[in-house]
């Protein structure tokens, strides 16, 4: 067949070279390789809340001066992100969503491969006889691609009980 040729071992190997090389530039390399996000915290209850107040995420590991908390157990903690769910529905039977359950302390970690683009990841708590809370938070490289979006955050939840 005329105009059709095959393509050499010598080719093939430059291709593949070339595309390996790509990979190394900084703009070509986020086309490659994922981050990572870890999500670690403790989930509370929330013993002696305002009148009116829901549940709440602390990024930090530190509780606010008279708030009374004990820990609770079997709270449902998922973290999902999608490409940039500003712009778009985040479907969660795709990648990019993992879960894991607190323990009797309270504490949960959860971590997953993020996409390689920027995000913005999704925090959802629930727990039967508690307000759920879900919100999205600011992946601390959420401008960044690649490996260099691996980030870790701390959350505390505190949870109130449901009227």
């Amino acid at each position: 067949m005329r105009g059709i040729r095959s393509l050499s071992t010598e080719r093939i190997l430059l291709i593949v070279l070339l595309v390996l090389t790509a990979a190394t530039i900084p703009f070509v390399k986020p086309l490659f390789i994922d981050g990572h996000i870890e999500v670690t915290g403790t989930v509370f209850e929330w013993t002696n809340p305002p009148s009116g107040q829901s549940t709440l995420v602390l990024w930090s590991e530190n509780l606010p001066e008279g708030v009374e908390v004990v820990p609770l157990a079997g709270a449902a903690v998922t973290v999902f992100h999608a490409r940039d769910h500003a712009k778009e529905a985040i479907d969660e039977s795709k990648n990019w969503r993992n879960d894991a359950v607190t323990d009797q302390s309270g504490s949960f970690s959860t971590s997953s491969t993020t996409n390689p683009s920027p995000h913005h990841p999704v925090l959802r708590v629930r727990h039967k006889g508690f307000q759920s809370l879900e919100v999205i938070f600011l992946h601390p490289d959420a401008e960044r691609t690649g490996p260099e979006s691996n980030s870790s955050r701390t959350a505390t939840v505190l949870m109130v009980q449901s009227p």
